[in-house]
């Protein structure tokens, strides 16, 4: 896990703006400070602090966004991409859940743009990399503000669910809209 950590660390400055790619088991505490602080949802950080990874395989890689070395946003995705149990079967298909991403400014910082900068950067070092590597079937999930951002970044956006599914929801709101947006794809 420590070899695959080093390998993902990444700095790049523009103006006094720095982002750094890395995992958050590297920066959990620092994660979590900032989660609490600004009332986001923190449970992995949290996790992260006392366990030396995620259950189930799952990892969650992270980009922080600096100004003038202030920590003032991050962007995450929770993959699921080494998880099996991200798998279902469905109509003889294969659908596999890659991940959740996430978005968070700091409160005093919103307003900035550096929720795109991070969405921007999200998509071209993680996001769209992770759904190259998939068939049409794999998908990543955002909700809320984190699907509105991802949408501006120039991502295959028929691979992003923008809801919660449970297994009796999964048809309506996985299926029919990847396969609408297969069918589409197909058809240009």
């Amino acid at each position: 896990m420590q070899q695959q950590a080093n390998t993902l660390n990444i700095k790049k400055t523009i103006g006094t703006l720095t982002f750094v790619r890395g995992t958050a088991n590297e920066s959990a505490h620092e994660l979590l400070s900032f989660t609490k602080r600004n009332n986001i949802i923190h449970n992995l950080f949290e996790w992260l602090t006392s366990h030396d990874e995620l259950q189930h395989g799952a990892t969650a890689e992270v980009i922080k966004l600096y100004n003038d070395n202030v920590l003032v946003g991050l962007a995450w995705i929770e993959n699921f991409e080494a998880r099996t149990d991200k798998f279902t079967k469905f109509n003889n298909t294969i659908y596999q859940d890659l991940g959740l991403v996430h978005y968070a400014v700091d409160l005093e910082h919103r307003n900035k743009g550096y929720g795109s900068l991070l969405a921007d950067q999200m998509h071209e070092k993680i996001v769209k990399p992770l759904l190259s590597r998939y068939n049409d079937y794999a998908f990543i999930l955002a909700t809320g503000r984190a699907y509105k951002l991802i949408s501006r970044t120039g991502v295959n956006m028929a691979r992003v669910v923008p809801d919660f599914y449970s297994e009796k929801t999964f048809e309506r709101k996985v299926v029919n809209l990847l396969n609408t947006n297969v069918i589409q794809l197909k058809d240009k």
